[in-house]
């Protein structure tokens, strides 16, 4: 069963205040230890139905964080949202 387009652009706009909440958050409270938040699952996709979640993916601004990000950033290029622009390694 399809979902009709006003319902499914309500879930995105509801999910794009969902990450804007997340993510000035992360700016306010934690601005120096995440480098990256990104988003994964089948709203990056396009696949979504109205009982999806909503996945995102946080990289801490570490040696370590910065390593694990780069075996997926191409994956996700276009839906990554950058908090932090940390300084690699």
């Amino acid at each position: 069963m399809d979902m009709d387009a006003v319902l499914k652009e309500k879930i995105l706009i509801k999910n794009e205040k969902l990450i804007s909440m997340v993510i000035e958050r992360a700016k306010r409270d934690f601005s120096d230890d995440i480098a990256i938040i990104g988003l994964t699952g089948s709203f990056s996709t396009g696949d979504f139905h109205e009982k999806s979640d909503l996945d995102l993916i946080i990289i801490n601004n570490t040696e370590q964080g910065w390593g694990i990000s780069s075996c997926f950033i191409w994956m996700i290029l276009d839906t990554i949202y950058i908090v932090r622009h940390g300084k690699q390694g």
